[in-house]
């Protein structure tokens, strides 16, 4: 009888134990879920300003071309980054 005590006891600690790390994992997924939205909408923000900057840059001769590759490289690099 004492012994169902202890088991029963401790299997209620080990249950809510586990389901406070469950909750846990889900919130950090749904977050994890929410940034790669906000990454993945603010990526192609980026390309449409980087593509539009492109074409100024060839038709008025600007000295941002330096800028234009560096930003052109944050953008690849954080596709990439989304894909996986």
């Amino acid at each position: 009888m004492a012994v169902e005590v202890i088991v029963s006891s401790v299997l209620g600690q080990v249950t809510s134990i586990i389901a406070t790390e469950v909750k846990q994992e889900v919130r950090l997924v749904v977050g994890v879920r929410k940034q790669v939205e906000k990454l993945t909408t603010n990526c192609k923000a980026i390309q449409l300003v980087l593509a539009n900057a492109q074409q100024r840059q060839v038709k008025e001769d600007t000295t941002v071309g330096l800028w234009l590759d560096k930003l052109k490289y944050a953008t690849y690099y954080m596709d990439d980054f989304l894909d996986e």
